[in-house]
C-alpha cells in the first residue's frame, strides 16, 4: 500500500508540474491537493479530490 501512495504522489507531482507549465490554475490547485493527500496517505480525501477533478475535466 505504501508503494501505491508513493506512486500517487509521483503522478500528482508530475500532473502539478504539467498543469503549471500550461497555466491551468484550477487543475494545478487540484493536483497540488492530490499530492498533499498522497503524501499524507489520506485515500478518502484523495478520492474526493479525484471526483472533483473528474467533474472539472468532464466539461472540457
Amino acid at each position: 500500500m505504501n508503494n501505491n501512495f508513493k506512486r500517487l504522489s509521483n503522478i500528482s507531482h508530475q500532473f502539478k508540474g504539467s498543469s503549471s507549465s500550461l497555466k491551468i490554475k484550477e487543475i494545478f490547485e487540484l493536483a497540488r491537493t492530490f499530492e498533499t493527500y498522497a503524501l499524507a496517505k489520506d485515500i478518502n480525501d484523495y478520492e474526493l479530490t479525484f471526483l472533483e477533478m473528474k467533474k472539472l475535466t468532464s466539461a472540457i
